[in-house]
């Protein structure tokens, strides 16, 4: 986003840390890792609305490599057990 580009990458690991506790307080950390990032963000002076919507971003492409990691995996296990 070009909003967050010119950020450090500090700031990249502590969205990443802080956003790692919403995963664990709620399950697959729908809610709290949104909320942790934008809370994350406005310590660098990103707009609210700005962070809460790099939370969902980002949130959405790491649940969606795994949901798509996980079929394909579940497809290449199938044609390994056949052998």
């Amino acid at each position: 986003m070009s909003e967050t580009a010119s950020l450090h990458s500090t700031a990249g690991l502590m969205c990443l840390f802080a956003s790692s506790i919403g995963v664990i307080i709620s399950q697959g950390g729908i809610g709290a890792y949104q909320l942790l990032t934008q809370q994350t963000l406005l310590l660098y002076n990103i707009s609210p609305v700005i962070g809460y919507a790099f939370g969902w971003v980002t949130w959405l492409a790491q649940t969606s490599m795994l949901v798509i990691g996980g079929i394909a995996s579940l497809i290449l296990l199938s044609f390994v057990k056949k052998r």
